[in-house]
């Protein structure tokens, strides 16, 4: 639903999940994009939304500009570039 809510309002959405390889967006098939340095240092945003113990949350945080943890992933732990739900 956030995914959606985000394209609706114009951004362009990726998404990583090692469980799930493609999810269909607003009728449009998005493939997961991998996980790498320059993958996450490109986006804008990058949304924790299911914290699955495969992430490494202290690679994620430093390597992007800015994270939403929406799942408290980050035990609530102070970070300049991760804010909370």
């Amino acid at each position: 639903k956030i995914m959606h809510l985000l394209h609706k309002r114009g951004a362009r959405v990726e998404f990583h999940d090692p469980y799930v390889d493609d999810v269909v967006l607003n009728g449009t098939t998005l493939h997961r994009t991998e996980l790498t340095n320059n993958a996450v240092a490109r986006a804008d945003l990058v949304a924790v939304l299911t914290p699955h113990s495969a992430y490494d949350l202290d690679w994620i945080s430093e390597h992007a500009r800015l994270v939403f943890d929406a799942r408290n992933a980050y035990n609530g732990e102070r970070r300049g570039n991760v804010i909370r739900l």
